[in-house]
């Protein structure tokens, strides 16, 4: 579970605590990935839709 999405600043995921998280933008490059703790602090990626990956599962959110 991914929330809020859309979402603003911060992204927050459910049962993923100290695993690898990669983000990708709507052209598939790589543009985060790192150990999540909590939340995803996604402010600084300009407005669009992205593909967050854990393992083999991914979902698409909307930054606003």
């Amino acid at each position: 579970n991914i929330y809020p999405n859309p979402a603003n600043d911060k992204l927050y995921i459910d049962g993923v605590d100290g695993k690898n998280v990669k983000v990708y933008d709507n052209m598939g490059r790589l543009v985060m990935n790192e150990i999540y703790q909590g939340s995803l602090n996604i402010k600084a990626l300009p407005n669009g839709i992205y593909v967050v990956a854990v393992g083999n599962s991914a979902v698409k959110f909307v930054k606003e």
